[in-house]
């Protein structure tokens, strides 16, 4: 699925009906994650094969459950939808203006680490607290 669904924005873009941005704008969170990830455990001398529970994901999942929210999976899923909706709405409003999905693209950036840090510095206090 994933290899036709990139075989068909390929084509679009080369008969310049998408930028090639517009791509990667779609897929952003799934690749700036993996991306993010493995440039933090380079940083920290880790595998960046090896599995951890610091992904943004697992981050929200756990500030959920700390503030006793009813069923924090899939309000988390949930939550992550509706900060990705927008990005991708513009995107395709932009689809066809490179500088603009790149603009979309760093905007996006800057919203996953804030919230990444903001995220990472409430569930460790609590955690600390806890012990």
């Amino acid at each position: 699925m994933g290899l036709v669904c990139g075989i068909s924005l390929l084509h679009l873009s080369l008969e310049q009906k998408i930028s090639v941005f517009f791509g990667l704008n779609l897929m952003l969170y799934p690749v700036i994650e993996v991306l993010f990830s493995i440039l933090r455990r380079k940083i920290k001398r880790q595998k960046a094969t090896m599995p951890d529970n610091l992904h943004l994901h697992t981050l929200l999942f756990k500030f959920l459950q700390q503030r006793s929210f009813n069923y924090p999976n899939p309000l988390c899923a949930f939550i992550l939808i509706l900060c990705n909706l927008p990005f991708i709405f513009i995107s395709v409003l932009f689809r066809l203006n490179s500088y603009a999905l790149i603009v979309i693209s760093l905007v996006f950036i800057a919203c996953y680490l804030i919230g990444y840090a903001y995220l990472s510095r409430q569930v460790f206090a609590l955690e600390k607290r806890a012990f």
